[in-house]
């Protein structure tokens, strides 16, 4: 080979090389590059996952602030809830003490006037008794001639008899007993 042709060879072969190297340097520049690239999408990667993360803990904090006022809410509630029974229970217990002792007071009235009713119709049938001597025949209570049906004097009673016995007595006055005037009664009564 000539000396020319070892030259041309020889740098061909440099030229080969710096063009490797150059290629090398390239790469590796652009390694350096992409590295730097990379590092710089890591970084920002990273400053974006601590704003998450931030985001993430302010969220939790909130959520945690809202969840505890929610528990106090409901607490509160539960005892406005609890306050408002128990008033109504009381009020339902003092108002039935005040029935009961309203029935009781009533019960004692009635069984008072039920008292003085038989009281009355006692009165009535010893009236009937005394003066039974015909059963369904008219009769004088005042003595004084008159018939059935009269009002007498003294007790302001009027006494009926039908034929089977039975008495039918009303009352438009005192029979002794504290009725008043203006209480009716017409009452059955069976005679064996």
């Amino acid at each position: 080979m000539d000396l020319d042709k070892k030259r041309d060879f020889v740098k061909e072969i440099d030229d080969e090389l710096d063009k490797s190297l150059n290629a090398g340097s390239l790469q590796e520049k652009s390694q350096k590059d992409g590295s730097n690239i990379l590092i710089a999408e890591e970084n920002q990667l990273r400053a974006e996952a601590e704003k998450i993360d931030s985001t993430e803990n302010q969220v939790e904090e909130i959520y945690k602030r809202f969840l505890s006022r929610v528990k106090e809410e409901c607490k509160n509630a539960e005892l406005a809830i609890m306050n408002i029974k128990e008033k109504d229970i009381l009020f339902v217990n003092q108002f039935t003490n005040d029935l009961e002792k309203k029935s009781a007071g009533c019960k004692e009235v009635v069984y008072d006037l039920e008292k003085e009713l038989n009281d009355c119709w006692s009165q009535i049938i010893n009236l009937k008794k005394i003066t039974d001597y015909h059963i369904g025949e008219t009769m004088d209570l005042d003595k004084e001639g008159d018939f059935a049906e009269e009002i007498d004097n003294e007790l302001d009673v009027t006494v009926v008899f039908d034929i089977v016995g039975y008495i039918k007595a009303e009352t438009s006055g005192m029979l002794g007993v504290g009725i008043p005037p203006t209480l009716f009664l017409t009452k059955f009564i069976d005679y064996p």
